[in-house]
């Protein structure tokens, strides 16, 4: 995502080395305006622009993306589950009815994924194997009726399973391309020469076989950490990227049931310390527009000694936070500003000192049972 929407008109691509050699596995709009794409050499991808910029591969920062993405998910089913190293499986039987139905439930997602910044390739099918296999082939196949499923199965080339190499060049040496191919064997005769548990995965696939998958367990607290292709100076620039961390972590919030209170965000530098802002709410709150503000508010207020190079963000502890009943004859006109938001926006411009509340204290004397909150 970084790659696609920080490079400022720069060609830019993610490189990763592959048998002995570097191959391009993503690149801007920029790179892919001039004949760059997925999957070439990188000494082809030079030879078309020869001031391309690089970015290597980064697996580790790419699965923590993925887990976070996968507690944002939560708040579309309870159902979520990782497959590694790029692959995310999401039950959405049960949110159909909530969302409107599949078409409007797709829609938000596309719309949602967007909005973080990130690219995403999706397919709809009645198990989990089969809705890999199928997205990876093509991006938007819906194969709802199980009863077409062995039809649309087939089609698919066997490279889309994600076996290994060696049983792929196996595959071929027999002459087998397709799924349909394989289908066609004595289930016997696969078994013994393919391995039975290849053939354990085509009867998963197909729903002749449970197909279960370990539900994703967030974590306790939202924690993440983005790094900038840059170092960036500008306030809108900055504030860019902790956006899209807000809506992660609004999402994740959404999906726990639950509210913060406190919120940390360090700024790092390339030499000097962690620039660090903490935003303290008088409610518990998981609003993201009401997050936006008051972190646009402390950062406007904040000297930074050196371009930021990347910026973390960790929630404080989280609280239940039930949903509010709505108003049959709701007239925004007559909705007041919640006692809690003015008081945040008065400490993020005046500071927490200078807002404070009043509590009692066991004191037999008036003038002494009180003290500042």
């Amino acid at each position: 995502d970084q790659v696609r929407t920080q490079t400022d008109g720069h060609a830019f691509a993610v490189v990763s080395e592959e048998g002995g050699r570097s191959v391009v596995i993503a690149c801007n709009q920029a790179a892919n305006d001039c004949g760059i794409q997925a999957g070439m050499a990188l000494s082809a991808a030079y030879a078309l622009i020869p001031e391309l910029k690089l970015v290597a591969q980064n697996k580790a920062q790419e699965q923590e993306v993925l887990k976070r993405l996968a507690g944002w998910a939560k708040k579309y089913t309870p159902m979520v589950s990782l497959q590694s190293p790029e692959s995310m499986l999401l039950e959405i039987r049960g949110s159909l009815a909530l969302f409107g139905g599949l078409q409007a439930l797709l829609q938000k997602l596309k719309q949602d994924i967007h909005a973080l910044g990130l690219q995403h390739y999706h397919a709809i099918a009645p198990t989990p194997t089969a809705a890999l296999w199928l997205c990876r082939h093509h991006s938007g196949h819906i194969a709802a009726d199980a009863a077409q499923l062995h039809t649309e199965l087939g089609e698919l080339p066997v490279t889309c399973t994600g076996w290994a190499a060696d049983t792929l060049t196996r595959l071929r040496g027999m002459g087998i391309h397709r799924l349909r191919d394989c289908l066609r064997l004595p289930r016997d005769g696969f078994a013994r020469r393919i391995g039975k548990q290849r053939l354990a995965e085509l009867d998963r696939a197909l729903g002749k076989a449970p197909d279960p998958r370990e539900n994703y367990q967030t974590p306790e607290r939202y924690v993440a950490r983005r790094e900038f292709l840059f170092a960036l100076d500008k306030l809108d620039m900055i504030f860019n990227g902790l956006e899209q961390l807000l809506r992660e972590l609004t999402g994740f919030l959404c999906g726990r049931q639950s509210g913060i209170q406190k919120l940390r965000v360090r700024l790092y530098h390339q030499d000097a310390p962690a620039s660090v802002v903490e935003l303290g709410m008088a409610a518990v709150c998981r609003d993201e527009q009401r997050l936006a503000s008051l972190l646009h508010q402390k950062l406007e207020q904040l000297e930074l000694p050196e371009p930021v190079v990347a910026v973390t963000m960790e929630s404080g502890l989280l609280y239940p936070l039930a949903g509010s009943d709505g108003d049959l004859f709701d007239d925004a006109a007559h909705h007041e500003v919640h006692w809690p938001e003015l008081v945040e926006k008065l400490r993020a411009r005046l500071g927490v000192r200078a807002v404070t509340g009043l509590c009692l204290v066991p004191e037999h004397r008036p003038e002494q049972a009180w003290k500042y909150a």
